[in-house]
């Protein structure tokens, strides 16, 4: 038996959702602002290994001191992540 004809009043197929990280702010890093090596991304990783703050972007391997909206975008993250590095018996 051939299956049914879908009816042509049918909403179309929704696109399934993509699933997120659960992990710390990371789970953001798929946004715009959490691309790798932004403020953003270096303060959540300054957080997670136990750094001092020191606002900063990678540029072309380098550390640059930043100012404004990405100091603020740097200070934001650092604060906001909650996971740590566990270092274990060092």
């Amino acid at each position: 038996m051939p299956a049914p004809a879908p009816r042509p009043d049918a909403p179309p197929p929704q696109p399934a959702e993509p699933s997120k990280p659960k992990w710390g702010l990371h789970a953001q890093a798929a946004s715009e602002e959490m691309k790798h090596g932004s403020p953003a991304d270096r303060g959540s990783a300054d957080a997670y290994y136990w750094r001092r703050p020191w606002p900063h972007k990678m540029v072309r391997g380098r550390q640059i001191a930043v100012k404004g909206k990405e100091r603020a975008d740097y200070l934001s993250a650092y604060v906001r992540e909650e996971a740590r590095k566990d270092w274990g018996d060092i």
